[in-house]
């Protein structure tokens, strides 16, 4: 007992602090954010009959813009890469002779004005000849063309924009003299592009000779995880002599969020879709929407704010995709980024990009 005492003693504070927490208040829980997460909507496409095909990507409307009138440049108001919107100034010309060109029209237009109406009031007194009034009305008629010529040569020494779209080239510059007919600016457009590419003619003979039905998608090569909906624009009835395969131009408009990502000349892969063809489909979702846990896929379902664990079975890959045979539906939402850092049943904010 005498060895017990000053045991009790030191272990007395200990036991008081312990005492003392145990009382205390708890702390505080920490709310749990959503978490953000990016997603893909599920959608069915014809596997057993999809055909794949390398393509490239062009402006839909390429627009080369030209100076009407010769003269010295005094502004340029573009640069490559510049965004412009249809209406927009781009390029002005020194104006003065043009001006002094319209001043003088205007003097020969007023003076002829003054002649017509003088032998127009003879002609009705009887005093001035036909011949007269048909000259009078000649000269009248010659000076209101000469001052609209005039106008329209004034009006042209400033250079507009016709579409809207990004500024490609600018070939002149403050201070350089250009001619009539002198390219300025190339410009192509941006909301919309045009994927071409090569189909064999077995591919025609199945749409019996008009493709203008057939269902495409397109996956550009710095976008693997986005299909595109793409529309029929083209096609060329005569094939191509070195390669026995038709040319055909699909358009597909630009998604808000994929503006400045896409431009003319990246590659490109179009999926035909011969789904009116051939009814087989199946589902292709983002290969980095699928990750594997105790030997089975799964991918996570977005169900209202939160997530679901979601087994599946996975079939081809299809250059970044793969098909799906159990386990979604089209029109399923399921997170295509982060799936590592979720967990069944948590909270979820859909990222836009904005």
């Amino acid at each position: 007992m005498k060895n017990l005492k000053p045991i009790l003693t030191m272990a007395m504070p200990i036991l008081i602090s312990l005492a003392i927490s145990a009382c205390g208040p708890e702390p505080e829980s920490v709310a749990v954010q959503p978490q953000p997460v990016k997603v893909y909507e599920v959608s069915a496409v014809d596997t057993e009959n999809v055909r794949r095909f390398p393509a490239v990507i062009e402006a839909s409307e390429v627009a080369n813009i030209s100076a009407k009138v010769s003269g010295q440049v005094t502004q340029r108001l573009v640069h490559p890469g510049d965004e412009v919107t249809a209406g927009d100034l781009l390029f002005t010309i020194d104006d003065i002779d043009f001006k002094l060109n319209v001043a003088q029209a205007q003097a020969n237009f007023t003076l002829a004005k003054v002649s017509f109406d003088r032998v127009e009031s003879s002609r009705q007194k009887n005093i001035a000849t036909q011949a007269d009034y048909d000259n009078a009305k000649s000269n009248l008629d010659k000076a209101k063309v000469a001052l609209q010529q005039s106008q329209n040569q004034l009006d042209n020494t400033r250079i507009f924009a016709p579409i809207s779209g990004t500024v490609v080239r600018v070939n002149a510059d403050r201070y350089d003299f250009i001619n009539a007919a002198h390219t300025v600016v190339t410009l192509h457009s941006t909301d919309n592009f045009d994927v071409k590419f090569q189909v064999p003619s077995d591919l025609i003979r199945r749409y019996n000779g008009d493709p203008s039905d057939i269902k495409a998608k397109v996956s550009v090569n710095t976008l693997t995880d986005q299909l595109f909906d793409a529309q029929f624009k083209s096609f060329s009835a005569d094939s191509d002599r070195s390669t026995r395969s038709f040319n055909l131009t699909l358009t597909m408009a630009t998604p808000q969020q994929n503006k400045g990502n896409l431009f003319p000349g990246m590659d490109a892969n179009v999926f035909v879709n011969l789904s009116d063809l051939n009814k087989d489909v199946t589902i292709l979702v983002p290969s980095h929407a699928v990750f594997q846990s105790n030997n089975q896929n799964w991918v996570w379902k977005v169900q209202g704010d939160k997530v679901s664990k979601t087994a599946i079975i996975m079939g081809e890959l299809y250059d970044g995709f793969i098909s799906i045979s159990e386990g979604l539906q089209p029109g399923n939402i399921i997170v295509e980024a982060g799936v590592q850092q979720l967990s069944d049943g948590q909270a979820i904010k859909v990222w836009t990009g904005e």
